[in-house]
């Protein structure tokens, strides 16, 4: 399997296991249920190729965070930009 969900000490992340891949996802809250994919970022630019890649890889994941600098917006690829402020309300998600 080319894609693959690790857990070190209770905290979920995911890497793609494939030959020179570097992609990779910082942290998946709920990955046995609805997943979702969130990427820490220090600035505001990037394309955010590996959370792109996770979530096509896990049709289930119809939205995915990025935690950066900046400030709220929705994206219409499913993917909602968060400033860093407000990661302690990602914690929520896993409930809803």
């Amino acid at each position: 399997m080319p894609f693959k969900l690790k857990n070190p000490s209770g905290i979920w992340f995911w890497v793609r296991e494939a030959l020179n891949s570097q992609a990779e996802v910082d942290y998946v809250i709920a990955p046995k249920a609805n997943p979702i994919p969130i990427e820490v970022k220090s600035g505001a630019t990037g394309l955010l190729r590996s959370l792109r890649s996770y979530m096509q890889a896990h049709p289930s994941s119809t939205t995915g965070y990025r935690l950066f600098e900046g400030k709220a917006e929705k994206g219409t690829d499913g993917i909602i930009d968060l400033p860093l402020y407000l990661a302690q309300t990602l914690g929520q998600l896993e409930r809803a």
